[in-house]
């Protein structure tokens, strides 16, 4: 079962050892994440993107115009939470 956070533009989460964080919420069906190696993800609603091995995010239901539900799925041993 997916973890899912909400989140908005400037959000890290930490995945890990390492942090994503949301870059763009470009419309309901659509958000940019970037790695903190500076690559970047566009996350289309309905699909599911890997950014880390065996981490996987998706977008979840919308909960207002500037802010979104990722569901992040990823084996139990791998700690994710939100950046300070």
């Amino acid at each position: 079962m997916p973890l899912t956070l909400g989140a908005q533009v400037g959000d890290e989460i930490i995945v890990g050892a390492r942090r994503i964080r949301v870059n763009c919420i470009h419309s309901r069906r659509r958000v940019t994440l970037r790695r903190d190696d500076g690559k970047y993800f566009p996350i289309y609603l309905g699909e599911e993107v890997e950014i880390f091995p065996e981490v996987k995010v998706s977008i979840g239901s919308r909960t207002a115009t500037h802010c979104l539900r990722l569901k992040l799925d990823a084996p139990r041993t791998i700690v994710i939470g939100r950046a300070k």
